[in-house]
């Protein structure tokens, strides 16, 4: 995307891992986390992220666009990513005090999330005892896939636990069996977007179909829910609105 700001234009890159080398003369800032590569591995992951980079920053240099406009590169794996990143965005729109407010406030609300979770957690359970719901959050229902990056920091600051998933960590390919042994106690699909509404459930009937599936904890107590990308898979404001909802 790009952004003109006092009559200097900011390409904003979107790889999703580490920064590319990027030529000396470009002043670059490269991202990662709009373009997925949900089934490579991490390696792989970054090569394919890198690569991304350096073939937009050359296409910049090609057109001799690197002597009027600067290439930002972000970098956003982890919701402290995604918040920094705001920054960034704000300072090249020359909205750099707006940015710092609303990154402000959205970090209130997200401690706010964290003291909830933590009263409602002594109110429930013994300190002998760890009774933290156990959440699972699919990007995808055919094939199943984990969601990663921030996904694991939004769960455990509302109180829950992600299993292995760890905050920074690609999404990732799963198995049935997989999901049956963490069993988990709220089982999240967002996949949903616009006009993606009937495959989202054609999809979800074909894994109802699946052996264990009523036998879920989530699944028992109606804890199932279908929500929008935007609220856990962008890396943006909304956010702070899945980890609150």
């Amino acid at each position: 995307s790009m952004l003109t700001t006092n009559g200097a234009t900011n390409i904003i890159v979107n790889p999703n891992t580490t920064a590319p080398t990027t030529p000396a003369y470009i002043n670059s800032t490269v991202d990662l986390s709009a373009t997925d590569f949900p089934t490579a591995g991490t390696h792989q992951q970054e090569q394919q992220a890198n690569a991304f980079g350096r073939v937009v920053c050359e296409a910049v240099v090609a057109v001799g666009l690197q002597y009027v406009c600067r290439v930002i590169c972000l970098r956003r794996s982890t919701l402290a990513d995604v918040l920094s990143s705001m920054l960034v965005f704000g300072e090249a729109a020359g909205v750099a005090e707006e940015a710092a407010r609303t990154v402000d406030r959205l970090r209130a609300r997200l401690r706010r999330v964290s003291v909830e979770a933590a009263r409602a957690a002594l109110s429930s359970s013994s300190i002998y005892t760890d009774s933290r719901p156990k959440v699972l959050i699919l990007r995808s229902l055919q094939p199943l896939i984990v969601e990663g990056r921030w996904a694991a920091d939004m769960i455990q600051m509302a109180g829950a636990e992600s299993g292995s998933i760890q905050s920074g960590d690609a999404p990732r390919q799963v198995t049935w069996t997989e999901v049956l042994e963490f069993a988990p106690d709220v089982l999240i699909i967002a996949s949903m977007r616009d006009g993606s509404g009937p495959r989202t459930f054609h999809d979800l009937c074909n894994v109802a179909a699946f052996p264990g599936w009523w036998l879920l904890p989530a699944v028992k107590t109606g804890a199932v829910f279908v929500c929008e990308e935007a609220l856990i898979r962008r890396g943006g404001p909304r956010l702070v609105e899945g980890t609150e909802t």
